[in-house]
This record gives C-alpha cells, structure tokens and sequence, in this order.
C-alpha cells in the first residue's frame, strides 16, 4: 500500500509541475499548443534522467520526440 501511495504522489506531483509550467513559462505553452517544436529545457531533463548514463551516448536530435503519427498527420 505505500508503494502505491508513493507512487500516486509522484505522479501528482509530475502533474502539478506541467500545470506550472503550462502557466508560467511562454515556451513551454507554445510547444504543447504546436506553435513551437523544440522540445522545453523541462523535457529534456526528464528524457536525460531517465536515459542516465545513456543520455550522453545520444545527441540531441535523437532524443527528440516524434510529433506526428508514421502518416505525416498529427
């Protein structure tokens, strides 16, 4: 029971900080709106982390997302 309970505070915390981020920072907003591809610093530090040691062997093109389904619409 109290892995789940930690693991439902993770996940509302993770929620909460996109909602802070989503008032607060311009760029952040413009790319979940598709005004702006380049992935937030936010993003970047989350793929990093969970890459670990890893993250280094990929340059920053390959740890970007892809933003449209396999038939160009997205």
């Amino acid at each position: 029971m109290a892995l789940r309970t930690a693991a439902v505070r993770a996940r509302t915390r993770t929620c909460l900080d996109i909602a802070e981020q989503l008032r607060t920072d311009p760029s952040f907003r413009a790319f979940h709106d598709g005004r702006d591809d380049r992935l937030p610093a936010y993003y970047r530090h989350v793929v990093d982390a969970k890459l670990g040691a890893y993250a280094e062997l990929l340059d920053e093109g390959e740890r970007r997302p892809v933003l449209e389904a396999p038939d160009g619409k997205p």
